[in-house]
């Protein structure tokens, strides 16, 4: 997971800010290049060394048949070699990279001030039997969604592990999007459907914000959570607690990863095994809404003839959303606090709190053979416009 988490980190900036320290260059630079560019897909452009510092003048991403080439030049700082022959690498940094289309060279992303710490270079085959602390941020991230200008502020994402004497005892990971700019006064942004519709609620630039998180603690607690806001619009939030994945569970799930295959069922028996013992102590899903649903109700009522059909209209659709499912018992849940937030938007929120912790097993089974039974064994409320619950995940 670590090694997969750091290849996406760097094909998406690829870069760290250096920590000011002195390192010594005391490496094989073609061993390391070697190494680097094997297992990630990722290859160095031509490198040199200068001082302590080795330099990389580009570098090329290949998944499959398609190429990424990523222009720029990255400053790789403290190298260390590992003992299972892999590298360690302390710091990786570049001021700008443009990301661009081998075949015509035009450019699809550019990034700034990107910074990467704490990646590691595998060296023998096999999961690598410890974790290192790992760090990333990027600056200004420009781009474009069907023509329309889309720049970040910044990208962040951290691997922070917790450890008691040699063994990892906790492990918190994290990634952000801060204030995804999409402009929607351009050209381009007015002739989009979703521009035209959002002009007419008066919504010409949207900036949002995205993040989730993992926590896991050897004890077997597993926290998940994850947001996604609107700024002046609204906001949803996902939080999920789950128990019962122990640290001897997770080296067995690792054990029989490293040596299973595709095609060989394994891996699905793997992630069975961890399954089994764990369990579900709570999860919720909440929505805030600042403006979005009133600007959403008046654009319609202009189109349909009034504020009460259009809350019928959106109350009709989603309940029959919600009626697909044939189980009468959620429907009847549903309905009444869908109806309150449509006539008063303010939040609404979806719970499970169950007496006591739920198995993955009975919750699998019970999927299966007896959806109604969900409501009951989960303990489902659907509740509008409460305030953030104390006890909620």
């Amino acid at each position: 997971m670590r090694r997969s988490i750091c290849r996406a980190t760097l094909l998406v900036t690829l870069v760290v800010a250096a920590p000011g320290q002195v390192w010594a260059i005391d490496i094989d630079l073609d061993d390391f290049v070697s190494r680097f560019n094997s297992p990630s897909g990722l290859n160095l452009g031509p490198t040199s060394v200068v001082g302590e510092k080795v330099l990389v003048d580009g570098m090329t991403y290949h998944l499959g048949d398609s190429v990424i080439v990523l222009d720029g030049q990255f400053t790789f700082m403290g190298i260390v070699a590992q003992p299972d022959g892999g590298y360690l690498i302390d710091a990786i940094t570049a001021p700008d990279v443009v990301v661009r289309d081998p075949a015509t060279h035009e450019a699809n992303l550019s990034l700034k001030d990107l910074a990467l710490s704490g990646y590691a270079v595998a060296g023998k085959p096999g999961w690598p039997t410890s974790i290192t602390p790992m760090a990333f941020s990027t600056g200004a991230v420009f781009t474009d969604w069907l023509g329309v200008p889309l720049t970040v502020r910044g990208i962040s994402m951290s691997l922070d592990p917790i450890f008691t004497g040699d063994d990892v005892s906790g492990l918190t990971a994290e990634w952000a999007a801060d204030a995804i700019v999409l402009d929607l006064t351009t050209e381009a942004g007015v002739q989009t459907i979703a521009g035209q519709v959002l002009a007419d609620m008066d919504v010409d630039i949207l900036t949002m914000d995205v993040g989730q998180s993992f926590v896991w603690s050897d004890d077997g607690r597993v926290a998940l959570s994850a947001r996604f806001a609107m700024r002046d619009l609204g906001a949803i939030q996902f939080i999920q607690h789950f128990d019962g994945m122990t640290r001897n569970k997770v080296r067995e799930l690792m054990a029989s990863l490293a040596t299973a295959s595709e095609q060989s069922g394994a891996i699905d028996m793997a992630f069975l095994a961890m399954a089994v013992g764990m369990t579900i102590k709570d999860s919720a899903v909440r929505y805030d809404d600042n403006s979005l649903l009133p600007k959403i109700i008046d654009y319609m009522a202009l189109n349909l003839g009034g504020r009460e059909r259009a809350v019928a209209e959106i109350e009709g659709y989603l309940m029959a959303v919600v009626d697909q499912r044939g189980i009468a018992e959620l429907s009847s849940l549903v309905r009444p606090a869908l109806h309150e937030f449509l006539e008063q938007p303010s939040s609404l929120e979806m719970r499970f709190a169950p007496e006591a912790p739920v198995s993955l097993i009975a919750f699998s089974v019970a999927s299966n053979m007896n959806p109604a039974g969900l409501i009951s064994l989960l303990g489902l409320t659907v509740a509008a416009n409460e305030p953030p619950r104390p006890d909620a995940p």
